[in-house]
């Protein structure tokens, strides 16, 4: 813990084994060949805490500061500002669950969807207390995107591929564009209580 990472091609990459990540600096970082998670990349620990770590500037492919690959993530009180990637500007989940729980979301762009977080295949984590807002989807317009309007909304978070959210006193405001959007009928997001204010293109379309 107490560590400042900060490298022009870095991952800190994590696989097969339960840690704990806490009081650290990710900044400036890019992933190893442009690829997951630009500050931290999980692959397959399981209950592996990352608490109260700060990521700026961070980017990658998809999940620019953290890419989390099948397993569960409990994200607590971290900072995640500034970071980018086509896909999942802050974070990227693929099939995990677990607890985002207290966290400052804020100025992460995707240039096309989830500008501040990506939810992908069978993505059912629990969301309490977070602060998601000014996150921007679609930074890059084109042809694509015209033509699938879906590849640019999820300014907030972006539920893709049979996943199945639960938002509890989240805040998720002035994002662009969409601030909660589910991209298929198999995804089931569930949201008890929110904060859903101020999002373009709307707040959420479910």
């Amino acid at each position: 813990s107490k560590l400042y990472f900060s490298l022009k091609s870095a991952r800190f990459q994590l696989g097969l084994l339960y840690c704990k990540i806490y009081n650290n600096t990710f900044s400036s970082n890019t992933a190893y060949g442009g690829s997951y998670g630009g500050g931290i990349y999980s692959y397959f620990p399981d209950n592996t805490l990352i608490s109260n770590n700060h990521f700026f500037y961070n980017q990658a492919y998809q999940g620019g500061a953290v890419y989390s690959y099948r397993y569960s993530i409990n994200f607590i009180k971290n900072d995640c500002l500034y970071n980018k990637a086509y896909y999942g500007g802050a974070l990227l989940l693929y099939n995990s669950t677990g607890t985002l729980k207290q966290n400052f979301i804020v100025s992460n762009s995707s240039s096309f969807n989830g500008g501040g977080i990506f939810l992908h295949y069978y993505s059912s984590p629990s969301f309490y207390y977070n602060y998601i807002c000014k996150n921007t989807s679609s930074t890059i317009k084109n042809l694509w995107t015209s033509m699938y309007p879906d590849f640019y909304k999820g300014g907030g978070v972006y539920i893709n591929d049979h996943s199945s959210p639960s938002f509890h006193y989240d805040t998720v405001s002035t994002n662009k564009y969409v601030g909660l959007y589910k991209s298929d009928t198999e995804c089931y997001p569930t949201v008890y209580s929110i904060t859903n204010l101020g999002n373009a293109s709307g707040n959420r379309n479910f």
